[in-house]
């Protein structure tokens, strides 16, 4: 999903962050107050009143890279070295560019003992390795999807578009409009789901600036459908809009009785859609900042939960309560997380928050020993990889979503290339 959207770890967005996420360290000043008291301190030299007040902030904001990386230049000013070097280490886990440090940070760095050491470590995470295979290219290059799922009867895709507000068909090389744009009134397509059984498509959409014919007096407004897979007629409607709590419903996943999970990426929430249309909060993560992709395994009624800040989210839905959080597996971080994926006892992530761009697998046989394997690293397609579905032993997904080629909201086409779906054997 954007950038924006997911809050991404540009230091620019740390005032958005903070106000929406947790507002107080257990004392009368907020979050935000204690960000200006550090930014003081640092500007008025007092080094060590700057770092330990980041190392406070950065363990109630957990993994945040605006702290990480203030811990860091706090640690150099103070000749912290031992401190320097566990989050110059920890900046690699989601940033292994190193040269994307501020310039002043850098020079400094190159200084420290381990610095040899954590450059060739972050050699090492750069290195390309592509495992898959071209499935299909679209031929329609302004087409911007961010979506897709599979129906196993008709051996048809439907892909998702931000931009045009609509939903595409695509069966044996064919492209089609199945849901024609801004049908029913629905904005930018976020999430698709399907039920191959009952014939259901589920979809979210949300007012947001990318689409087509934006109007701000709906930029609150996400709605969320369901639509007869034969037919593409409109069978239920569920539309959420309140400005006072803005939110913005992105991923969805559907169980067998027809009740559909859905994160929302404003507050860090899972959303209950229930098969009598009734939409009720379900599940709360105080500590998360931008949810996305929601992975499901139904025969143990584990709900794994991306978030886009902190990583991944365990939650039992037989006995209601959380049964683990995973920040990082094997020295790699799992910050920037969009789509999830449930297969065989492991999860399947897509990356597309970290420096390179990744796909990954987790084994979460063993809940104590969560361990990983890098599937795919360094990808790069001309935009970034988004969202995918799981047919036949394979991850089918989007490589090369336009998200980075907007500017002030708007595509730049120039930049567009015809979008690629890719094959990953798992």
């Amino acid at each position: 999903m954007h950038h924006l959207i997911k809050m991404c770890f540009h230091l620019g967005l740390i005032t958005l962050f903070l106000v929406v996420g947790v507002t107080n360290l257990g004392n009368a000043q907020s979050i935000p107050e204690r960000v200006e008291k550090m930014k003081s301190y640092r500007s008025e030299g007092a080094y060590a009143e700057y770092l330990d007040l980041a190392i406070q902030l950065d363990s109630v904001i957990i993994e945040h890279p605006y702290f990480n990386l203030s811990i860091l230049e706090a640690a150099l000013l103070t000749n912290r070295d031992s401190i320097a070097c566990a989050q110059l280490n920890r900046r690699i886990q989601y940033n292994a560019d190193l040269s994307t440090l501020p310039d002043t940070i850098l020079r400094s760095v190159e200084n420290l003992p381990c610095y040899t050491k954590v450059k060739e470590r972050a050699k090492k995470q750069s290195i390309q390795k592509i495992a898959s295979e071209l499935a299909f290219e679209l031929s329609d290059s302004t087409i911007h999807p961010e979506s897709i799922v599979f129906d196993s009867k008709t051996e048809t895709y439907f892909i998702s578009s931000v931009r045009h507000r609509a939903v595409y068909s695509y069966q044996r090389g064919v492209l089609k409009p199945y849901i024609p744009s801004a049908d029913q009134g629905i904005g930018a397509v976020l999430g698709l789901a399907i039920d191959s059984e009952n014939r259901i498509l589920y979809i979210t959409s949300a007012h947001i600036p990318e689409m087509e014919n934006y109007d701000t007096r709906n930029a609150f407004r996400n709605t969320l459908l369901k639509y007869h897979l034969d037919s593409g007629i409109l069978i239920e409607r569920n539309d959420v809009f309140d400005a006072t709590n803005p939110r913005l419903l992105g991923e969805i996943k559907v169980a067998s009785d027809g009740t559909a999970f859905i994160t929302d990426s404003y507050e860090p929430v899972v959303l209950k859609w229930n098969s009598d249309n009734t939409l009720e909060e379900f599940i709360r993560i105080p500590k998360a900042r931008s949810l996305q992709g929601l992975a499901f395994d139904e025969s143990t009624g584990m709900l794994y939960i991306a978030d886009y800040s902190t990583g991944v989210y365990v939650y039992d839905l037989y006995t209601g309560q959380f049964v683990q959080s995973v920040h990082r597996a094997d020295d790699i971080s799992l910050k920037g997380m969009d789509g999830l994926y449930y297969f065989n006892q492991t999860l399947i992530g897509i990356q597309n928050g970290t420096v390179p761009h990744r796909i990954i697998q987790l084994d979460v046989s063993n809940p104590q020993s969560v361990s990983l394997n890098i599937l795919e690293n360094a990808l790069d397609y001309g935009g970034e990889p988004t969202n995918g579905v799981i047919v036949n032993g394979s991850l089918l997904y989007i490589a090369n979503s336009p998200w980075p080629f907007y500017e002030e909201n708007r595509p730049n086409y120039a930049k567009f290339k015809n979008s690629i779906f890719r094959r990953l054997k798992l």
